[in-house]
């Protein structure tokens, strides 16, 4: 990792280093930890933290990194220092932001034996998947794919069980904001509907099922309570009572109608 004064870390090393920072696990080193954590790389490097060299290296990457200025770097704002053979996960999350039907369709392709966990076998598979995902067809050696998952579980496997719940995959794939915050209070109209029910009926079957209805139930639990971090197996059982509240022909879908009630209902 190219690192300005002149001395490298690895990609462990920084790993270490973030970690150690981001005591909350929130995903950001706030301004004032930034000379602290710069101190720790330097020493790692094996150079001398001299005053002039920090000062140097805050206000550069402050400059360079804290795209949206808010005083703040958060790990992929920081990993852009990474060279490029070792930055694979920043290009993936700087990449096409995933709806929560998209979450929902990985986290059930991956979670092969519904266990309520991506394990390390499985994130194996999401990371080939991944890396030669939209053609590219390149090769990735199974030691390189190792080293991107060892890589990975040391930044989101918060409780350091080997594996990635919900929560911690959330943390991990790109998503954008929660679709139903634009809609403000109770009164939706037939359009607000319309746009809705399109939005999660990804495959324009005229219902919203599987992956759709988990989303659209993550969406609506989380805009009531935007705190709320659900696990795999609480998600699947609000999602099967709401549905139970709602589903008229309990076809175990979401029609149009149906969703306007899931939607009113207090």
């Amino acid at each position: 990792m190219s690192f300005i004064g002149g001395f490298s870390v690895s990609a462990d090393e920084f790993y270490r280093c973030w970690r150690n920072y981001d005591k909350d696990g929130n995903g950001y080193i706030e301004k004032g930890e930034l000379d602290a954590l710069l101190k720790d790389m330097v020493h790692k490097s094996g150079k001398t933290a001299n005053p002039d060299v920090i000062k140097e290296a805050r206000a550069h990457y402050m400059r360079v990194l804290d795209e949206n200025g808010d005083g703040r770097l958060d790990v992929n704002e920081l990993a852009k220092l990474l060279v490029p053979e070792q930055n694979f996960l920043l290009n993936f999350r700087m990449g096409e932001q995933l709806t929560s039907v998209d979450f929902m369709q990985i986290w059930r392709k991956y979670d092969s034996d519904k266990n309520g966990y991506i394990d390390k076998g499985e994130l194996t598979g999401f990371l080939h998947d991944l890396l030669t995902r939209k053609g590219t067809e390149r090769a990735v050696p199974v030691a390189k794919l190792d080293e991107y998952k060892k890589q990975i579980l040391s930044l989101y496997d918060v409780n350091n069980d080997g594996r990635l719940d919900i929560k911690e995959m959330v943390a991990l794939l790109p998503l954008e904001e929660n679709f139903l915050a634009k809609f403000k209070g109770s009164g939706l109209t037939a359009s607000d509907f319309s746009e809705i029910f399109d939005h999660y009926d990804q495959d324009k079957s005229g219902s919203i099922e599987g992956a759709e209805l988990e989303g659209l139930i993550r969406d609506c639990l989380q805009k009531g309570s935007a705190s709320l971090d659900l696990d795999y197996a609480q998600l699947k059982e609000s999602a099967k009572a709401m549905l139970d509240a709602v589903d008229a022909n309990k076809d175990g879908k979401l029609q149009k109608e149906e969703l306007k009630m899931l939607l009113t209902k207090k």
